[in-house]
């Protein structure tokens, strides 16, 4: 009954998909799933999605401007956070312990970049540990370091996404997905100028 409430709480709040997965479905996951990381008494997760909508995506794959998507992202991040703490306050008046997790922007402090890099060929965590100390993803470490809420501390203007596009042009039918990838890969690249203003480099 409770469970059955709780996800039509979320679903009217904006959420879709909701779910309730206890501690026993994660026992073979990695380390990064132990929902008792957060909180030690946790038993349950409770998932949901949201829609980011599609309106967006041309003008940002196509380098025209960014400021829709960073609105956009802006509001989901908050939007998400909303749903959570109103699933959690509704688990607490019905007498469980309850947490809301920030949607994104705050990295455990072992993440990889603190971590010995291990006895890999590959070494990706050395190599992204040095991409992060480029002096020109300066922007991105500000990300990692602004607020304490991670994105529910940032003004939309920091709002950088680094990690949507295979997810973003995954949008619709086939054909569809491949005209967003080729709008991605010619429309130019993103860089930095000497005042750290994001200009358009458009391919030749």
């Amino acid at each position: 009954m409770l469970e059955a409430e709780l996800k039509q709480l979320i679903v009217d709040q904006g959420g879709i998909r909701p779910g309730v997965a206890r501690r026993e479905a994660f026992k073979d996951s990695p380390p990064s799933a132990d929902m008792t990381y957060l909180k030690p008494w946790a038993e349950s997760v409770v998932s949901f999605a949201m829609t980011t909508g599609t309106d967006w995506i041309e003008d940002y794959f196509g380098k025209v401007e960014r400021m829709t998507m960073r609105d956009n992202m802006y509001h989901i991040y908050h939007n998400i956070y909303g749903v959570a703490e109103a699933a959690a306050e509704h688990l607490k008046l019905a007498g469980y312990k309850a947490h809301a997790v920030i949607p994104n922007g705050l990295y455990r402090p072992d993440h990889t970049f603190e971590k010995e890099l291990p006895d890999d060929p590959a070494k990706l965590p050395e190599l992204f540990a040095r991409l992060r100390a480029d002096p020109a993803n300066a922007a991105a470490t500000k990300n990692l370091t602004f607020g304490t809420r991670g994105v529910l501390d940032r003004p939309k203007e920091n709002i950088k996404t680094t990690c949507n596009h295979c997810i973003t042009v995954c949008s619709g039918p086939m054909k569809r997905r491949k005209e967003l990838r080729n709008l991605l890969f010619r429309s130019g690249v993103v860089e930095l100028d000497d005042n750290g203003q994001e200009v358009v480099i458009k391919s030749h």
